[in-house]
């Protein structure tokens, strides 16, 4: 939270007491402002401008940097001096004036302060001065949100404590920490704690995780943000796969981790927005990339029908559909592999490949294990062997682990021995 204060202004004293905001407070107050190093920084740099220096080292002397920022500053005094002969009204709106009036700050050391800080914070000096007239209570949560809301957009979710004193943006409100009751820190608190549960949530997503369970609690729209950013990174994936295929550097193995994570991406965006983005980096090829995709889907998804079949209807069935449907599939993917996509569709082809192994192990392992229980043999090996498919298929057809389920799984428990002597003695039957 803001502990320290880079600006320890009080605010409304003048106005309070009567007594003018003169050059010992503004210097007290640019103090206090440079033992920030982002303020400091900034300030040095515009200084080093200013004197025409071409090259600024990295690590110059603190009392270097100090003076090239104190020089800023005392152009900014000499400049609002001058506006102070002139007449404050004929440069600044009654709103602002009436602002600077309420805070305090309307002279030219009041005023410098205010344009100093503009600067480090690069906002107009209209917005520093009317956010400084608001009340501190009010200011503090105003900007606490408006800070996670810059986060979410800049896609900075890496970010889980965001300080004041770390954001030239909001370097001006350091000090609202100390003005406010216990009250109003503890929402700012909640506010933060927020923002990390959400700032961790949609940072796995931009890193290509799924996150177990609903997003956390959002009253702000950070998801929202979240999504605009994630279409964005999207969008280059998209450009770099489509760089990849026209140049023939394309690799069946860069292709299917483009894969899944296009898978990832539509789970949060949607196939229509995954659709939008093709046809905005490919342009007239686009259509061509989500023929591929739709043949993706039917491809793989072919395969795991095959296997549904299988189990539910016997062998025969299964060849049955594969020779009238998938045939077709298979024609297809052989004019692929010979085309521009053909390491798309070479990755396409791998994981429909996966996902039949997975079940034939699984497959394998059962039938195994009937033979073995029938022998009076371990079935220990078969188990296991079951287990670990059963496993990748979790990941590969989810719904694989319905068909595998209870009865059509494995007889480990006392409700299916019932079903196993059964069949047991109609295969001791039939020979």
């Amino acid at each position: 939270m803001e502990r320290a204060s880079a600006l320890n202004l009080s605010r409304g004293r003048a106005a309070a007491t009567g007594r003018e905001f003169g050059p010992a407070e503004m210097m007290q107050a640019i103090n206090q402002l440079l033992t920030n190093t982002v303020a400091l920084g900034v300030l040095a740099g515009l200084g080093a401008l200013q004197q025409g220096l071409s090259k600024v080292e990295r690590q110059i002397p603190a009392a270097q940097a100090i003076a090239l920022a104190k020089g800023v500053v005392a152009s900014i005094f000499t400049k609002q001096n001058r506006i102070e002969k002139e007449g404050v009204e004929n440069t600044y709106s009654p709103p602002v004036v009436d602002a600077l009036q309420q805070s305090g700050l309307n002279t030219p050391a009041g005023r410098t302060v205010v344009e100093t800080n503009a600067l480090v914070s690069n906002q107009p000096f209209d917005q520093i001065a009317l956010d400084w007239a608001k009340p501190p209570e009010v200011l503090l949560v105003e900007k606490k949100v408006e800070q996670i809301l810059a986060l979410a957009e800049a896609g900075r979710f890496d970010v889980l404590d965001p300080q004041f004193r770390d954001d030239p943006a909001f370097i001006p409100y350091t000090d609202l920490w100390q003005k406010v009751n216990p009250e109003v820190r503890a929402q700012v608190m909640s506010i933060q704690n927020q923002w990390a549960e959400l700032a961790r949530y949609w940072g796995a997503v931009m890193d290509g995780e799924r996150p177990a369970g609903l997003p956390p609690q959002d009253p702000w729209g950070i998801g929202e943000l979240a999504k605009n950013r994630l279409a964005d990174v999207t969008a280059h994936e998209l450009a770099q796969m489509k760089a990849e295929l026209e140049s023939g550097a394309a690799t069946k193995e860069s292709m299917a981790a483009f894969l899944q994570r296009l898978d990832q991406r539509q789970e949060f965006l949607g196939k229509e927005k995954i659709h939008e983005l093709i046809a905005q980096v490919f342009g007239e090829k686009g259509d061509e990339l989500k023929g591929w995709l739709d043949f993706r889907e039917q491809f793989v998804q072919g395969k795991a029908i095959y296997w549904h079949m299988r189990i539910e209807k016997g062998q025969d069935a299964a060849e049955s559909w594969d020779r009238g449907f998938y045939q077709s599939l298979r024609e297809k993917r052989d004019q692929g592999l010979h085309g521009e996509y053909a390491p798309l569709v070479a990755a396409i082809q791998a994981e429909a490949e996966a996902l039949h192994n997975a079940y034939q192990r699984l497959a394998n392992a059962k039938d195994g294990w009937w033979q073995a229980y029938f022998k009076g043999e371990s079935t220990e090996k078969f188990v296991a062997e079951g287990q670990a498919a059963r496993e990748e298929l979790g990941r590969l057809d989810p719904q694989g682990a319905h068909w595998w389920n209870a009865d059509r799984a494995w007889a480990s428990d006392q409700r299916n021995w019932a079903i196993v002597e059964r069949v047991k003695q109609a295969h001791i039957n039939y020979w």
